[in-house]
């Protein structure tokens, strides 16, 4: 994925991911996560679509808008504990997927790839943006709570 990196939010120094999308390939990957994430859809509980913060346009191209989203990781990455928590998990899954499709969005690429979840829940105290099983040092484990706490933050990304 050359097109995303990670940064940190000035105002509350969260880890964030910028994602830089051609207009010209995806023209509407921009204007699709802005319709899923404002009022009222955003609002929505069954709506698991990709949280959007912002969005810049890039200073040196302009055929690149630049996606600011909190750092989410694979939603496969952590090791799933318990069958209800895959059962959850597909249930986030399906539940954005049917929202979607109920506003009248197609996702044309669900797939492994494309299904993240928020970590923050899993790894309270961070996990290392360039490898999501490490501490925020990268220097040991991402420590998590354990026991059966399904994922909460399973989303969906991606329209091409």
């Amino acid at each position: 994925r050359d097109n995303i990196m990670n940064a940190v939010h000035i105002s509350d120094g969260k880890n964030i991911m910028l994602k830089s999308i051609s207009k010209w390939k995806h023209p509407f990957e921009v204007e699709m996560a802005t319709f899923l994430c404002s009022p009222p859809l955003g609002d929505d509980p069954r709506n698991h679509f990709i949280p959007r913060l912002d969005v810049l346009q890039d200073p040196v191209d302009t055929d690149k808008e630049i996606l600011v989203t909190p750092l989410l990781m694979d939603f496969d990455l952590p090791i799933v504990d318990t069958g209800g928590e895959g059962v959850a998990c597909f249930h986030q899954i399906f539940e954005g997927i049917q929202f979607m499709h109920e506003n009248f969005v197609a996702h044309r690429n669900c797939r492994r790839l494309n299904v993240v979840l928020d970590p923050s829940e899993l790894y309270p105290y961070g996990t290392h943006p360039g490898n999501p099983s490490a501490n925020l040092a990268n220097d040991g484990l991402a420590c998590s709570p354990g026991g059966s706490n399904p994922p909460s933050g399973t989303t969906l990304a991606n329209f091409w």
